[in-house]
């Protein structure tokens, strides 16, 4: 299957076309500001609530920054037992939403902090408390997801207009034949196992790894999910703990709903993009800088130039083409078609123009016709442009 990447003909889409590379973005730095936030849904029996409460105190404790030898942190989670009590009023378990969380937490905090702390200690815990439930916990109920994103379609006027500046840019054209995408970057960072013998294996980090493709589903709800999935892990245990397998004895209890959705659903509105994405294979978070990875060059199969793209882009991009044929020493052919607007209709047609050369000519740098008595090439090239046009 081929599937597109739409860019403007700008200095960084063109350098990174040069080695090959995609940006993965996290959820905070797409264009959709509801992309991968589930319906949070928090429900767990008491023993999660209550290891759930002891790292609320202990973030309290944490933001107010204690003077050594100071007795508040003891009286702050001292109020553990009646939190608990206000929070499960006696039940075995919970189930409340995010929105609901908040409000009883803060409630339930506040009436018993202002009934056994003096006014200025509770005061200062209350704002630390708020200051915990707005800043820190949304990122902590979010997984480290990183994805880039691609159109199954090369010829939607919408995406061109959105993503190709107008019909000023260009797309990519990738292929892969079974959904599955290798990637690779200049430094270790994809989890990855090594067997070493016939039944053991070493756990290690690699520059290589594959990922899958993914086609986005649109629908009118978000995807539902338990809170507690995404901060059990991350709550703090004692060493015995963590040697006991407990955070994943909490996880085992807790029920689950639609976790393995997110990242994969969005808003119906956004169903013209036809969208397919890939997700990074890290489970740590990582700096943008990090977050530039070569997608491996079997994949490449060329670009499709804007119908206004002005001739210096043009020629920026075709530099880049050749450029990335010779780095990566690409065996097969790297093709370069051109967009047209259809007359009289709103429909983009796209021909072919030919493919990088190994040399450069005085008029159409690092660009050759595809002679027609080269059977394989020509055939090759028309195969791509008939997926193009009927995509």
């Amino acid at each position: 299957m081929y599937f597109y990447k739409y860019l403007k003909a700008d200095i960084l889409s063109i350098s990174m076309l040069r080695h090959g590379e995609v940006f993965f973005a996290s959820p905070h730095e797409l264009n959709d500001i509801h992309e991968c936030k589930p319906q949070f849904i928090f429900n767990a029996n008491a023993e999660v609530w209550s290891k759930f409460i002891d790292d609320i105190l202990a973030q309290i404790c944490f933001k107010l920054n204690f003077k050594q030898q100071s007795e508040l942190p003891k009286k702050i989670f001292s109020l553990k037992g009646d939190l608990l009590l206000s929070l499960l009023k006696k039940r075995k378990k919970k189930s409340v939403n995010y929105n609901t969380l908040l409000i009883e937490l803060t409630d339930a905090f506040g009436t018993h902090a202002l009934e056994k702390l003096d006014f200025l200690d509770a005061w200062n815990a209350i704002r630390a408390l708020n200051s915990y439930l707005q800043n820190d916990l949304d990122s902590k109920l979010n997984n480290s997801y990183y994805m880039t994103s691609f159109s199954k379609s090369a010829t939607n006027l919408t995406m061109w207009g959105h993503y190709g500046n107008a019909e000023k840019g260009f797309a990519i054209i990738y292929e892969s034949e079974d959904g599955s995408v290798n990637i690779e970057s200049d430094i270790d960072k994809f989890p990855c196992l090594t067997k070493t013998a016939e039944h053991s294996y070493l756990i290690g980090i690699s520059k290589r790894s594959t990922t899958q493709l993914i086609e986005v589903v649109y629908k009118n709800k978000p995807v539902r999910a338990n809170g507690f999935t995404g901060i059990i892990p991350k709550f703090h245990y004692t060493e015995q703990e963590s040697d006991n397998d407990y955070p994943e004895t909490l996880l085992a209890s807790i029920p689950r709903y639609n976790e393995d959705e997110i990242g994969r659903i969005k808003f119906t509105d956004w169903k013209y993009e036809k969208e397919l994405r890939l997700h990074l294979p890290v489970y740590e978070k990582l700096d943008a800088p990090f977050r530039s990875v070569r997608i491996c060059s079997q994949h490449i199969k060329g670009v499709i130039l804007g119908s206004r793209i002005s001739l210096s882009d043009k020629n920026n991009i075709l530099a880049a083409l050749y450029y990335l044929r010779k780095s990566q020493d690409m065996q097969k052919d790297i093709f370069v078609f051109q967009a047209n607007n259809a007359h009289g209709q709103y429909k983009i047609n796209v021909n072919t123009l030919g493919k990088i050369s190994d040399l450069q000519f005085d008029k159409i740098p690092f660009l050759e016709k595809i002679n027609k008595h080269d059977i394989v090439t020509h055939g090759d090239a028309e195969k791509i442009n008939t997926a193009i046009n009927e995509s």
